[in-house]
């Protein structure tokens, strides 16, 4: 833990200017065989809540809909997005990007037909704006990925693997690395923590690397969160790695302490 907690030291030289940035699932929360018990760990929300006061940003962007990560974090101060980015709270109302509006029939009519599509499956309602189909429980009825990608282009949604489950939600050019861009513009920020443990998390960490390449004085640390199912491609990116959201809790805890 010695060298992880050394890894943060950029970030407490100006609390005000630090940006926590951090996904929900396999992040703050450990992957459960049902996606609506899923909480954040008690460790995590109390990091939260102690980032709240210490630092100038605290964001979780996440693929679930808004109104499930406010009641799941209950922490207010904290910006929350979810689908992707294609909901996000602002005054306190949930606010659809516009783009995505049009899309509620179509995901709503993919949602009935992967219900008899994958009948031994469980079909996640996430929302207005997204479904997935998860094996985690049923891994030997794991469907073909060319067969999800069919039925995602059958219906003109975007199709997104993730850690035993696949996604489908409205085609956009929103993912969370936009994001993260979008929150870094408008915030006064000079250091980011940031992460994630899924393929959905990589936006986010090449988004940072792009601001970073924008002004050398920028520093952002990457956490990828390690599991049996963490993409490669994720943890190569990461500038530390941490073994669960058991130990990231710590980190921010840790770092929520040192500012």
């Amino acid at each position: 833990m010695a060298r992880l907690y050394a890894g943060l030291e950029p970030l407490k030289s100006d609390p005000e200017t630090t940006a926590v940035i951090v996904d929900f699932d396999g992040t703050l929360a450990v992957i459960v065989d049902q996606p609506e018990d899923s909480q954040p760990l008690p460790a995590a929300r109390s990091a939260l809540k102690e980032l709240v006061a210490a630092v100038g940003t605290v964001a979780v962007i996440s693929g679930r809909p808004v109104e499930f990560l406010i009641s799941a974090l209950d922490v207010s101060g904290v910006m929350v997005f979810g689908q992707y980015g294609l909901e996000r709270i602002e005054n306190g109302q949930v606010v659809v990007d516009e783009r995505a509006q049009t899309s509620i029939a179509v995901v709503a009519e993919a949602q009935l037909a992967a219900v008899k599509k994958w009948p031994d499956l469980l079909i996640e309602h996430k929302g207005d704006l997204a479904l997935g189909v998860h094996w985690r429980t049923t891994p030997d009825r794991a469907p073909e990925p060319d067969d999800l990608k069919a039925f995602g282009a059958q219906f003109g949604l975007e199709s997104l693997p993730g850690r035993m489950t696949w996604e489908f939600r409205p085609v956009s050019t929103i993912d969370k690395g936009v994001v993260v861009a979008d929150i870094l513009a408008q915030r006064k920020v000079r250091s980011v923590l940031c992460a994630g443990d899924d393929v959905g998390d990589i936006p986010m960490f090449a988004a940072l690397n792009r601001w970073e390449q924008e002004d050398p004085t920028r520093v952002a640390v990457r956490i990828g969160v390690n599991s049996e199912e963490a993409p490669p491609a994720l943890l190569d990116q990461a500038d530390l790695v941490v073994s669960g959201p058991s130990e990231l809790a710590e980190i921010l805890s840790a770092l929520a302490s040192a500012c």
